[in-house]
């Protein structure tokens, strides 16, 4: 009989779900990146290969937390495919003894479903309110320190960009624990169609506040905490 795992029972990547060849073992991530993952992803081309590089430099063993988990596999252009590329990254991580961990976090259990079917066992998905679970990580992971917090979750209405806008930064303060000095905090859907804002309204003005570097500003914005 045919199953989803390996000899060892590890769950791996469905690569072909996402549209994507079996990864070259021996090639590294960035490569990996910029030959198959970037000419997808359109918009949010720029603000990824920002992370990923900046990623690449965080010290051992990187952890990555991810609110709003795939939910439709190979939607490169609409959705961007951040769990499928995060699950890829920390698999290499660990294949090169760096270590390190992905959680991604998803309140509709279809969205977390579809991405247990494409990511492999290095992925830790948690189906639950965003806020909650990352408030709970944050006592779970006791003393550990996020590398990235990438904030996706809660759906934008650009006519009325509150209601996402403060579960975003809801988030941000449940996962603050779990921050320090220069981990990555990254958001989507920040400028559209030239309109600033977006899902990161109220977390960009309480990155000025504190003055938080910003490496990235576009689609996307990203910032490195001081």
């Amino acid at each position: 009989m045919v199953t989803p795992f390996g000899q060892s029972g590890f769950k791996p990547t469905d690569h072909g779900m996402v549209e994507m060849p079996q990864p070259d073992p021996d090639l590294p991530f960035p490569a990996l990146f910029a030959r198959h993952y970037q000419p997808r992803l359109e918009k949010r081309a720029a603000g990824f290969e920002t992370l990923f590089a900046a990623l690449a430099l965080m010290p051992d063993p990187v952890l990555i937390l991810e609110t709003g988990t795939l939910r439709l596999a190979a939607n490169w252009e609409g959705d961007g495919q951040s769990s499928y590329m995060f699950d890829v990254f920390i698999q290499a991580a660990q294949a090169r003894q760096r270590g390190g961990g992905f959680f991604s976090i998803d309140l509709n259990l279809d969205s977390v479903a579809a991405a247990r079917r494409v990511c492999s066992g290095a992925t830790n998905l948690i189906c639950n309110d965003s806020v909650n679970a990352l408030h709970s990580l944050a006592r779970l992971l006791d003393r550990r320190k996020a590398s990235l917090l990438y904030l996706d979750s809660f759906d934008l209405d650009v006519a009325d960009p509150l209601p996402s806008a403060t579960h975003h930064l809801m988030e941000l303060a449940a996962a603050s624990p779990l921050l320090a000095t220069g981990s990555l905090v990254a958001i989507d859907d920040y400028c559209i169609d030239g309109t600033s804002g977006g899902k990161g309204l109220l977390v960009d003005l309480y990155m000025n506040s504190i003055n938080a570097v910003v490496i990235h500003s576009g689609y996307q914005k990203i910032w490195r905490l001081p």
